[in-house]
C-alpha cells in the first residue's frame, strides 16, 4: 500500500507538469523550474535548486536538445530519482512498515519533499483548475453519464429502436444469456476498463 501511494503521487507529479507543457499551461520554463531540481539529484550535484536549475541549462548536451527532447529527458531523471529514494526510504523502514507502526508518506521522507510538494502545488493551480482541464473533465463526465443511461436503458428496454442500434454497436448480443445484474456489472467493467478518450469516441 506504502508504494503503491508512492508510486501513484511519483506518476502525478511528474506527468501532470508534463501534461501541462503539453496543454501549452506551462511553459519549458516553469517545467525546468519544476522538474531540474528533481532530475539533479541534490546527493550527486551541489547546491540549491536555483544553482541546479542553472547548471543543467549551460550543459552542453542539454542546450543541443529540442523542447520535447528536454522535457522527456526530466521526466525520465526526475521519476527514475524519485523511486530511488522512495525505495531506500522504503528499504529503511521496511521493519516499521510490516509490523504496523510507520504511518509516515514514503515520498515524503525523501530529500525531495519540497520539490515534490512545489509540483503538486502548481499542477493544481495552473493545470486543475484551467479551464482546458474543467472543459476535459465536464466532457468526460457527460461521455460517462451519457454511455451509462444508453447501456442501462438498452437492459431495461431492449426493445426500443434506438437499444436495438446500440446492441449492434456495442455487440450486445454476447450478454443475452446472462442477468440484467450480471450485465450492469459488465458495463460497469467496461467503462472502468476504458481511456477517457475512447468513451467520448
Amino acid at each position: 500500500a506504502f508504494l503503491t501511494e508512492a508510486a501513484d503521487d511519483i506518476c502525478y507529479s511528474v506527468a501532470d507538469i508534463e501534461d501541462g507543457y503539453a496543454t501549452s499551461l506551462l511553459s519549458l520554463k516553469e517545467v525546468e523550474t519544476l522538474l531540474i531540481p528533481l532530475a539533479r539529484n541534490p546527493l550527486k550535484y551541489k547546491g540549491n535548486s536555483k544553482e541546479r536549475i542553472a547548471e543543467l541549462r549551460k550543459e552542453s548536451f542539454y542546450t543541443k536538445m529540442t523542447e520535447n527532447q528536454k522535457i522527456e529527458f526530466l521526466r525520465g531523471k526526475s521519476i527514475s530519482n524519485l523511486i530511488d529514494s522512495t525505495i531506500e526510504v522504503f528499504l529503511n523502514n521496511e521493519e516499521n512498515i510490516l509490523n504496523g507502526t510507520f504511518n509516515n508518506e514514503l515520498l515524503l521522507l525523501t530529500p525531495f519533499k519540497s520539490e515534490v510538494e512545489k509540483c503538486k502545488e502548481e499542477a493544481k493551480l495552473k493545470i486543475y483548475e484551467s479551464n482546458i482541464k474543467l472543459k476535459s473533465e465536464v466532457t468526460g463526465i457527460t461521455a460517462i453519464e451519457g454511455i451509462l443511461t444508453e447501456f442501462i436503458t438498452t437492459i431495461n428496454n431492449p426493445n426500443r429502436p434506438k437499444s436495438i442500434r446500440f446492441s449492434q454497436l456495442i455487440n450486445y448480443n454476447q450478454y443475452s444469456e446472462i442477468s440484467d445484474y450480471n450485465k450492469i456489472v459488465c458495463l460497469l467493467d467496461y467503462i472502468c476498463n476504458t481511456t477517457d478518450r475512447k468513451l467520448v469516441e
